[in-house]
């Protein structure tokens, strides 16, 4: 199976390099563009595939990744649909575009096999989450190996509404920066008090690690399992309380109602 990369941003970054270990293994062939071809060279160096500097140098394609900016989707599409090569129309398009519709990919591309994937910065480590949703005319082959070769990175999860990719975006795709952001705070303030830099980040991280880990293991609530680390009148109950005092739980939900706006407006849904 030959693979046509768009694009080499954070999210094909993070997802692609396990996936493509575990499909060179099974002799399928890859090969990367970007625009200025910098970014395509060095990840092709760095996973062991090919980069081409034109889409004219497509020969036989039969799937083909869109890792782009959003905003770049009309312009390789008119480059794609100009070559007016079979092998595009039969591709498979897997997508890595936050709130552009398979109906979009379809028109733009003239394919009617669309695989849209929402997946995370982990994914880079091993810890990672991608949500996949694909329409009908996608093989179950092709979606199978999808998974496998995905598993090398976290967990896949398998939706049956391309509605819940939207869903979901807010939450575990930008997920991991309101993490870093809390992290970003508790490590700064810990420094502030006398530890280095570097220890702040280590102590902060393994305690967010730790904690995750218990969340996976338990069949406890995570308000059970931050009841379990709380006394009445104890160091945690008095952090606890002024998050509470400040609304941290409305702060929250309107964090991701912004998002989730976003991703509808992305979309082109005003909803």
């Amino acid at each position: 199976m030959n693979h046509l990369i768009l694009g080499a941003g954070n999210m094909v970054s993070a997802l692609l390099p396990p996936f493509i270990k575990d499909r060179l293994a099974c002799g399928d062939k890859f090969y990367i563009y970007t625009p200025s071809g910098n970014s395509a060279l060095l990840f092709a160096k760095e996973n062991g595939i090919n980069s081409i500097t034109h889409l004219s140098e497509i020969d036989n394609v039969d799937t083909i990744w869109l890792g782009m900016k959003p905003q770049q989707l009309l312009d390789v599409s008119t480059v794609i649909n100009a070559l007016n090569l079979d092998c595009t129309k039969t591709a498979t398009y897997v997508s890595l575009l936050a709130g552009v519709s398979s109906a979009t990919i379809s028109e733009s591309f003239l394919s009617s096999k669309v695989i849209r994937v929402m997946p995370n910065t982990p994914s880079k480590v091993g810890f990672g989450v991608s949500a996949i949703w694909s329409t009908p005319t996608v093989t179950n082959e092709l979606l199978d190996s999808l998974e496998i070769g995905l598993s090398q990175t976290g967990k896949s999860f398998i939706l049956n509404d391309e509605s819940d990719i939207d869903t979901i975006t807010p939450y575990s795709g930008s997920g991991p920066a309101y993490f870093f952001e809390i992290a970003r705070h508790m490590s700064n303030d810990l420094s502030k008090r006398g530890f280095s830099p570097d220890v702040s980040k280590e102590v902060i991280a393994l305690t967010m690690k730790g904690a995750a880990e218990m969340m996976l293991q338990s069949s406890e609530s995570s308000q059970t399992l931050r009841d379990n680390v709380t006394s009445k009148g104890g160091v945690t109950f008095e952090a606890l309380k002024v998050f509470e005092e400040k609304g941290l739980g409305i702060i929250i939900e309107e964090a991701l109602k912004a998002a989730h706006k976003r991703t509808m407006e992305l979309k082109g849904d005003k909803k």
